[in-house]
């Protein structure tokens, strides 16, 4: 099984060299460069949780200072060596939110949900948030994506909104949650399709959450369900899912997001170390996140309690 440091090392083995001028990582070391807000939050969020703080903050200040920060205050999606997607999406904000909050600078996560909340990403029929809008803020995809509401939940939670954490997290409950399985539906956000399916990633995202609000056995009870449903290979040990053309596939980031899950409820599942082809930057970097995930459990203002006393 792979270490934090076995993670941090391949990160720059295939990384050194190529951030931008801007400091900020591409999503994959391929020529053509693309510079994600979502994934340089996600590797600033690993390498604090892996005790790289001064990294991560660096990190992140690149991100502030970058095109990737949009003068109204919302993030950008990505951007070129030329150009920026002016497009405001309802997880980064979240991510971003999260990293702030598990990184001691809470003021400035909260800011964050706060403008989301008061934004018309916003619905608040539902209680819920629509995947994003443009700069003059109209909303360009309303759907109401799983992964996007479980990392506001989340960011909720190490923002010290813990009333409004549960509340969220009973909406998706509600709405996301498949009767027959007890599996999270979603859709893909890399496409416009209304088509439910069911994603390893959320369902584990889902149990996180529930489990740093207090109900643990909840949560363990969703990563059994998740382990014995058809998204688990039993033969090889992974977690799968299948794209839109029917195609199933092996995603690093969705299978170390159930690592994570699985670590931080207790909750025993085979070790996924992830292969020294992979391409994706923050997928390397979440490898980070699932070894030192307990590490999360002193950011969350003492929510979780077993047995009365504060874990």
């Amino acid at each position: 099984m792979m270490s934090s440091k076995d993670y941090y090392d391949l990160l720059h083995e295939k990384f050194d060299g190529t951030t931008n001028k801007e400091g900020l990582y591409p999503a994959e070391n391929t020529e053509y460069r693309l510079y994600d807000t979502l994934a340089n939050f996600h590797i600033a969020t690993s390498l604090y949780i892996g005790s790289l703080e001064d990294e991560a903050k660096a990190l992140a200040d690149n991100i502030e200072n970058s095109r990737l920060k949009n003068k109204d205050g919302f993030y950008n999606r990505q951007a070129t060596e030329r150009d920026v997607v002016a497009r405001h999406h309802s997880c980064i904000e979240g991510v971003a939110s999260f990293f702030y909050g598990i990184s001691k600078s809470q003021k400035r996560g909260f800011g964050i949900l706060k403008r989301l909340f008061n934004s018309p990403l916003y619905n608040n029929e539902q209680n819920l948030f629509y995947m994003s809008m443009d700069e003059s803020g109209n909303i360009v995809d309303e759907r109401l994506i799983t992964h996007s509401q479980l990392w506001i939940v989340l960011a909720l939670i190490v923002n010290g909104q813990h009333e409004r954490a549960t509340g969220l997290l009973s909406s998706v409950r509600k709405q996301c949650i498949t009767v027959d399985i007890g599996i999270l539906e979603t859709m893909y956000c890399a496409s416009t399709s209304t088509e439910k399916v069911t994603l390893p990633d959320d369902t584990a995202l889902f149990a996180i959450a529930s489990f740093l609000i207090g109900e643990r056995d909840e949560a363990v009870k969703t990563l059994v369900r998740l382990k014995n449903s058809p998204l688990f290979d039993n033969k090889r040990n992974v977690f799968v899912y299948k794209t839109m053309r029917g195609q199933e596939r092996i995603s690093s980031y969705k299978n170390l997001l159930c690592q994570a899950a699985f670590k931080l409820c207790g909750v025993e599942i085979p070790p996924y170390d992830i292969k020294n082809e992979e391409r994706f930057a923050d997928s390397i970097a979440l490898g980070i996140f699932a070894v030192c995930i307990d590490k999360i459990k002193s950011r969350t203002n003492s929510f979780v309690v077993r047995d009365g006393q504060v874990i």
